[in-house]
């Protein structure tokens, strides 16, 4: 009997489907097969297509309430069977979720005996978070508490982890990897080669800081006219719009970003990320902007501080305007600031490979086994 490791990730888009995919392509290129149970309307289903898996099985969405609930009262028919079955001629190794959905706890327990590691992006809410409530009404805390392996991509908060459920040898920290995400090659916004060109990306959440680098990048602007800002992202602008009028050369991209079209909005010279989060556990883009060699301004909050050193980028106090306007004014009288990241931020992309981060899960799982440790699924 074949063994397979199961890739359990039912979400659609934003930064979960590229994370699934790159580990579950570490997976494969370190030797190991992989069955993966996805959601068929995901962001990135012609890369898992064309990735080389040995099964993908597709799950259909839910696009009303109705739908949703249709699926949880049906679960076994609808959803059960339909993973169960293709799996029957195969040995799990484990179970990997790379991050948690509506339907991934519902979905392990039909492997009751099977191990789970399950990554725990978010251990601490971000503020304003709507979407812990209802996950938690799907078992996201049983899927923790029950899990062999709770993944971390920020060391910070381990010792929390290991408090908040009681597993001192089960959680373990693996470094968000590269984001390796697609363009089409051609720049999305006209930066100025001649300007310092400021770029926030990512939802727009109150969390984000979104108030506190528009009143930063003001006070920048008075100082050194040569520059400009760019904000890129969905999400309710509203709250910012009105501050966001007043700064000139402010552009203001206020729509989801397609999959395809992610990376074109890091091309353009003297580009620099600002990520002034108020709190935070790990970004994704800034693993983008270091895809194309752009440094990063971020806040000193959560596992940013791991993501971002002196080779890579800067780091400001959270929620302080003048912190930030002053990195920012750093790097307007010094521009060559900027190239001379490069070499630091190629280190870094090195040594938070997917392949290095998926035998780390594998052997760490392999190890579970052997000594008998974990929950026993």
């Amino acid at each position: 009997m074949k063994e397979v490791i199961l890739v359990n990730y039912t979400g659609r888009k934003g930064g979960g489907p590229i994370n699934a995919l790159e580990m579950a392509k570490g997976f494969l290129t370190s030797g190991h097969s992989v069955v993966a149970v996805l959601n068929k309307d995901i962001s990135n289903k012609k890369d898992w297509e064309s990735s080389g898996f040995e099964k993908i099985i597709f799950l259909d969405s839910f696009s009303s309430i109705f739908d949703l609930l249709k699926q949880v009262l049906f679960f076994r028919t609808l959803i059960g069977k339909k993973v169960v079955q293709p799996l029957q001629g195969y040995k799990i190794k484990f179970i990997y979720c790379p991050m948690v959905s509506l339907f991934t706890y519902r979905i392990n327990r039909l492997f009751r005996k099977e191990k789970v590691c399950v990554v725990n992006h978010d251990p601490i809410p971000h503020s304003g978070d709507k979407g812990t409530l209802l996950l938690n009404l799907f078992g996201m805390q049983s899927l923790y508490r029950t899990a062999d392996c709770i993944v971390l991509h920020s060391e910070k908060f381990l010792d929390f982890v290991k408090m908040q459920y009681g597993k001192e040898k089960q959680v373990q920290y693996v470094p968000l990897g590269p984001q390796n995400v697609k363009g089409r090659g051609v720049p999305k916004l006209n930066y100025n080669p001649d300007d310092i060109n400021f770029l926030f990306f990512g939802r727009i959440e109150k969390y984000k800081g979104i108030e506190v680098l528009l009143k930063a990048y003001q006070k920048t602007k008075e100082q050194y006219s040569n520059t400009s800002l760019s904000i890129v992202g969905n999400g309710d602008f509203s709250s910012y719009s009105s501050l966001a009028a007043k700064v000139k050369d402010c552009t203001v991209v206020n729509q989801w970003i397609a999959d395809e079209e992610v990376g074109d909005y890091f091309l353009g010279n003297n580009l620099v990320l600002v990520l002034p989060y108020l709190d935070a556990t790990q970004s994704g883009p800034v693993l983008i902007a270091y895809q194309y060699g752009i440094p990063a301004i971020v806040s000193d909050t959560g596992g940013l501080k791991a993501q971002v050193n002196e080779k890579t980028g800067l780091l400001v106090e959270a929620g302080n305007v003048d912190s930030l306007a002053e990195a920012m004014l750093k790097v307007c009288h010094n521009p060559d600031w900027i190239p001379s990241t490069k070499e630091g931020i190629q280190e870094y992309l090195e040594q938070i490979s997917w392949k290095h981060s998926a035998k780390r899960i594998v052997d760490f799982m392999d190890d579970l086994n052997e000594s008998g440790d974990g929950n026993g699924g």
